[in-house]
């Protein structure tokens, strides 16, 4: 869904809603937009429960100001659920499984013997993958307890911590393939070219996305948890 006019069709005779942030990374509306306006879309349409799903890797890391695209986002978080009091938020952690682009991603950079320095070369930051199915899990709890978490926000992490460089060598072993053999490549053509020049040939695209998230949770190092409580830890799950 690609237009707030089209979000708000959706919304008319809608009591319990699930939102997910869109992966779209070109010609769409900004996604800070979208969860404000789905938050004061709820209210206006007197929607009874809403679950908004933030996924790490679906942020557009690709901004005027790439240092404070969390900050960004945490601000619109905090605006969207003053709009709108029964609403939880559930920020997840890298998520895995059939669907994950991310995973799949990886997969084809390591058949294809080259992945880009920026995500293979990640070693410092640690994430904590969830899978699909844990994520949705969470999702229910949240509607099973929304008296108890609306109006707030919640990390959804898995138990285990890895850099992207360590997830490359997991997948490398399982494709059969030696640890280290992908090699890590620059930017386009190798050139080293600006951001503006790249765009101009290739957009907006997921991999260039995908790169950035990689080179600003490499850089600022972020603690996911911090004000943001895990909400397995929460329900004691």
């Amino acid at each position: 869904m690609q237009s707030i006019s089209n979000l708000d069709l959706a919304f008319e005779g809608a009591q319990d809603v699930v939102y997910f942030t869109h992966d779209y990374f070109a010609s769409s509306s900004d996604k800070n937009n979208f969860i404000q306006a789905t938050a004061k879309l709820s209210k206006k349409h007197g929607v009874n429960k809403l679950v908004a799903v933030c996924p790490l890797e679906h942020e557009l890391y690709w901004t005027e100001d790439k240092h404070t695209t969390l900050e960004v986002r945490d601000n619109a978080q905090m605006s969207a659920l003053q709009s709108f009091d029964k609403m939880t938020i559930l920020n997840s952690n890298l998520v895995f499984g059939r669907d994950s682009y991310i995973f799949h991603y990886l997969t084809q950079c390591v058949l294809a013997g080259k992945v880009p320095k920026s995500i293979g070369g990640s070693k410092s930051f640690q994430y904590k993958p969830v899978s699909a199915e844990d994520l949705a899990v969470a999702v229910e709890s949240a509607f099973s307890n929304i008296n108890d978490l609306k109006g707030k926000r919640f990390s959804v992490n898995g138990s285990t911590s890895t850099s992207l460089n360590q997830l490359l060598h997991s997948i490398e072993k399982q494709v059969g393939k030696d640890q280290g053999s992908t090699s890590l490549r620059r930017s386009l053509l190798g050139l080293g070219l600006s951001d503006y020049v790249e765009e101009f040939f290739t957009g907006i695209t997921h991999d260039k996305n995908m790169g950035r998230f990689a080179e600003y949770m490499e850089q600022h190092t972020p603690n996911l948890e911090a004000g943001i409580p895990d909400l397995f830890k929460q329900l004691g799950i």
